[in-house]
């Protein structure tokens, strides 16, 4: 059977409405924010900067701020998740970042405090958005295909940019950074709460049944030791007699720590908030209207480049998607270090360069996901989203600081392309590694070949 015909027959056989259904509120959710917020917020870095006269790095403490409240939801998600489900914790998100830019709209007048708290709002909205879809909700409702699906949720950020930008960047010129924010806030409220209407959680969501299992048991004043001990075998193993592995299992391998380094470097590679500020280095007249087109065809580009990354990953591996991403973003840094940009062509070439940041964090996640095989759970997924929330506390400011001791942005484009080429390289090392972490656990633990068909 062909690759294409081997994927109908998989969605055929795990299609359900309430599953698609989900997955059409996950979307939504992930649009209301990742694509919403985590698209415009860089148009907000110019006006903000220039109303109150700070710099650009006071500025992105903002974002790093919000990395606060980020590490502890992702730390804590599984267990918030598992008390309140996908719904609310979706609506809440949205809640979350809603009450974030009204701040900024109403509050921030001559300090930028107010910002930074409204840095953690949003930070916290933030980060259940980015580790809810991909691993809690759509891969108990698509397991087979889950790559693919994983990557129409991920298409979301690039979705968002085509609708958003153009739309937020005109509220900004008309009304101030205010106005941006009040637009940005109305819009996130409505669709996350359509998303979040939509969402039911499978019933092979681990989690959740875990959670109910201890609830009857309350209801009937039993002990749920017992309960908690079949919720948590549930959760744990993929398989019968595959064991999970736990946080002290992952840390102990130093595939763990590849990826968090790959994390890092991705991290830092997130040039989507440079595109204003090389815009206005580099001379272009109306800095923010060439950022922001750079943004859309970004997204434009990323929707694509998303949907390709799924579909091939679930076909024939990460191996052959790490270069489609890498090369075109590696010349494209180059390009920008060495040579002189038309300005009708820079929103392309920042789009693509921005490919070895943005899109990277879902490609980690993947070659986490091949790497592991039939040992890989959300734990160390987990750890690799606080790991990007850590970064992220620094990362910010230290993209802009540069600029502000130099007037040039040159060694972050130095930086951005050395690291763009380590990605590369650790996401093969991960791979040729995972197969043979994989041989030894298994080993370990007396896994058969016949136990790691079950586990797939």
């Amino acid at each position: 059977m062909s690759k294409v015909k081997q994927f109908i027959a998989d969605v055929k056989e795990e299609f359900t409405w309430k599953g698609f259904l989900t997955c059409i509120g996950a979307f939504l959710f992930s649009l209301s924010i990742v694509g919403l917020h985590g698209v415009v917020k860089n148009q907000f870095t110019l006006p903000i900067s220039e109303a109150l006269g700070v710099t650009k790095a006071e500025v992105a403490i903002w974002d790093s701020a919000g990395k606060i409240t980020g590490i502890a939801t992702a730390a804590l998600i599984g267990v918030i998740y598992k008390k309140i489900g996908p719904r609310w914790l979706a609506i809440c998100a949205g809640s979350c970042v809603t009450i974030g830019y009204l701040m900024i709209a109403f509050l921030m007048k001559d300090s930028l405090v107010p910002l930074y708290i409204s840095g953690l709002f949003i930070g916290a909205g933030n980060a259940v958005a980015g580790g809810l879809m991909f691993f809690t909700i759509v891969k108990p409702w698509w397991n087979k295909a889950f790559g693919t699906f994983a990557a129409l949720c991920g298409t979301a950020s690039g979705i968002g940019g085509v609708l958003f930008v153009g739309n937020v960047t005109k509220a900004i010129q008309a009304g101030g950074y205010q106005g941006g924010a009040i637009r940005v806030a109305i819009l996130t409220i409505c669709i996350s709460v359509v998303g979040g209407l939509l969402m039911t959680e499978s019933p092979n969501d681990a989690l959740r049944n875990a959670e109910k299992a201890e609830r009857e048991a309350r209801k009937r004043g039993e002990k749920i030791e017992k309960a908690k001990a079949k919720a948590e075998k549930e959760v744990k193993g993929p398989a019968e007699g595959v064991p999970a592995l736990d946080y002290l299992d992952f840390l102990k391998e130093p595939l763990t720590w590849l990826l968090f380094i790959m994390m890092i470097m991705a991290v830092f590679n997130v040039a989507t908030s440079l595109f204003s500020p090389i815009a206005k280095w580099k001379g272009y007249a109306d800095p923010n209207v060439v950022g922001g087109a750079a943004l859309t065809a970004y997204s434009a580009v990323l929707i694509w480049t998303k949907l390709g990354a799924g579909a091939l990953r679930d076909a024939v591996g990460m191996k052959w998607v790490l270069p489609i991403m890498y090369i075109p973003a590696i010349f494209c840094i180059g390009w920008n270090l060495f040579g002189t940009i038309p300005v009708n062509v820079y929103p392309y070439v920042m789009a693509l360069m921005a490919f070895s940041g943005t899109a990277t964090q879902l490609l980690v996640g993947f070659v986490s996901v091949q790497a592991w095989g039939k040992y890989f759970n959300v734990k160390v997924h987990g750890m690799t989203v606080v790991v990007f929330n850590i970064c992220g506390l620094w990362v910010g400011p230290i993209r802009h600081l540069p600029h502000d001791l130099t007037g040039s942005y040159s060694i972050t484009l130095w930086v951005m392309l050395i690291f763009a080429i380590s990605q590369w390289v650790l996401g093969l090392l991960c791979l040729k590694l995972g197969k043979r972490v994989n041989a030894k656990l298994d080993k370990k633990y007396g896994i058969t070949d016949e136990t790691a068909a079950a586990a797939k």
